[in-house]
């Protein structure tokens, strides 16, 4: 029968988890194929993308006491000047819950403050302090190795071709998502308290 788990004695079963006491191995019935069909699916390809970006962006981001998205946080907000919460979580598609946490641990290490907005006091702008804005240029460079490290095993050519489609894909697949992604209005981004 077409994909029954099976453990029985001669399936899914080795000395080595027998002896350890361990659960033996789960093994499908269907007919046996190549693995490498799962890794050349879309889906696998740009998860594993996705494991190896975290892994270089973590690494390169840790000199700064950073986390990645802190990084990118503060490239939009050099970028963009002060912006309400869920403007700045739009531009970096994210949900409000996600981005009020990363944004108390910069307040905490005092990269970040809430300033009134001068056009509306009932809102709030989140804006880089002195110590937020002298990481810019620094945390600036690490999205640069990042981005070479990632795209090193391409020649210039295929990494350009690469950037390409894969802002297609992903501007085709923005209605699947469930958060937004948005670039703030140049007027609204610019306004600081």
């Amino acid at each position: 029968m077409a994909g029954v788990i099976s453990t029985g004695p001669k399936r899914g079963r080795n000395k080595a988890t027998e002896k350890a006491g361990a659960a033996p191995v789960a093994t499908s019935t269907t007919e046996r194929g190549d693995i490498h069909e799962i890794y050349a699916r879309p889906g696998f390809q740009l998860r594993r993308a996705y494991q190896i970006l975290m892994s270089l962006a973590e690494e390169e981001c840790a000199r700064l006491d950073l986390t990645p998205h802190q990084q990118t946080c503060i490239g939009v907000l050099a970028r963009c000047g002060g912006l309400d919460q869920n403007t700045l979580a739009r531009a970096m598609g994210m949900d409000r819950a996600t981005m009020g946490q990363l944004l108390r641990r910069l307040e905490s290490k005092g990269w970040i403050e809430r300033k009134p907005d001068i056009h509306d006091l009932r809102r709030k702008l989140v804006v880089l302090t002195q110590s937020g804005a002298a990481l810019v240029s620094q945390a600036d460079a690490v999205a640069e190795r990042v981005g070479e490290r990632l795209l090193e095993g391409l020649t210039p050519e295929e990494a350009e071709t690469w950037l390409k489609l894969t802002s297609k894909l992903t501007k085709a697949g923005e209605p699947y998502c469930g958060t937004v992604l948005q670039a703030p209005e140049v007027q609204q981004a610019r306004r600081e308290g």
